[in-house]
């Protein structure tokens, strides 16, 4: 069932259980490794539609994303997807489209689900613990640039994260 608020506290439990479950201590987070080793396969291709970045399919295991994308634009659309696998696979099962992500600025999505999805990729790629090892000798757009992540995504998860 679709809930009406996002549980940003689970995204955050779901995405550190995450980074504990494959090991991660350090900066960038593997991703792609992360999405093998989950069973999803990592597939770059393109859309006839600009405005999507990504989208996971479970019936064939693939995580798509738009290969016109940056680096750091892929990072967050697999961390996203990521997301909604360990977050929503059962609402995915039910419903294959709802895995596709078009583009919103982090903060702008209104959705729920898509909502819990970006604050589980923000946890998972820039999780506090590692974040407090960076930010304080790394102005923002150098930890930016250690985490793989745009300047937007870093904003983002400083404004979310009071404890730094």
């Amino acid at each position: 069932m679709k809930s009406v608020r996002a549980n940003f506290e689970e995204a955050e439990r779901k995405a550190l259980q995450t980074l504990d479950e494959y090991s991660v201590a350090d900066a960038p987070v593997p991703v792609y490794e992360i999405a093998e080793r989950m069973g999803l396969k990592v597939v770059k291709g393109t859309f006839p539609d600009q405005s999507i970045a990504g989208l996971i399919d479970l019936r064939r295991g693939h995580i798509l994303v738009n290969a016109k994308d940056s680096p750091k634009r892929q990072a967050f659309t697999i961390a996203h997807e990521i997301g909604h696998y360990v977050l929503h696979r059962t609402e995915l099962d039910s419903n294959p489209d709802m895995g596709v992500v078009y583009r919103q600025p982090i903060g702008g999505e209104t959705d729920p689900m898509e909502q819990e999805a970006n604050g589980f990729a923000a946890n998972l790629l820039v999780p506090e613990f590692l974040l407090r090892r960076y930010y304080h000798w790394a102005p923002e757009e150098e930890a930016a640039a250690i985490f793989g992540v745009s300047a937007e995504v870093m904003r983002y998860r400083l404004q979310r994260t009071a404890r730094i």
